[in-house]
């Protein structure tokens, strides 16, 4: 414990910051090359979500892949529940539409609309 306080005091002292997590993983996608609207199907299996965006045969499939692979992947935001994926469409700068269930099952689609101000 002594140590931990030694070396804040000595950054300190040294005026020299602590090293800081980033805010935000970096982002291979665009939002000025995305869709209006995104529909994201979300699937809850209880501990987490699994999130799929349907990119096949779309213009901006790599775009949707990439947004796809930012929203999941554990070194990114690594989205777990509604909730976070909600904020982070947000974040991103897309609105909530609305959402709809699949087949009586756990799936349900959820549609988001790009803000006003990132429409063209």
């Amino acid at each position: 414990m002594s140590v931990i306080f030694a070396t804040l005091s000595l950054l300190l002292s040294l005026n020299i910051a602590p090293i800081s997590v980033p805010e935000t993983p970096e982002r291979e996608f665009s939002l000025e090359h995305l869709p209006e609207y995104i529909v994201i199907r979300s699937l809850d299996s209880g501990n987490s979500i699994s999130i799929i965006i349907d990119h096949r045969k779309s213009k901006f499939h790599s775009q949707l892949e990439a947004l796809e692979e930012h929203l999941t992947h554990r070194k990114k935001l690594n989205i777990r529940n509604q909730s976070e994926l909600l904020s982070a469409m947000s974040e991103i700068g897309y609105d909530y539409v609305n959402a709809y269930a699949i087949n009586e099952s756990e799936m349900v689609n959820v549609v988001f609309r790009k803000k006003e101000e990132f429409r063209n």
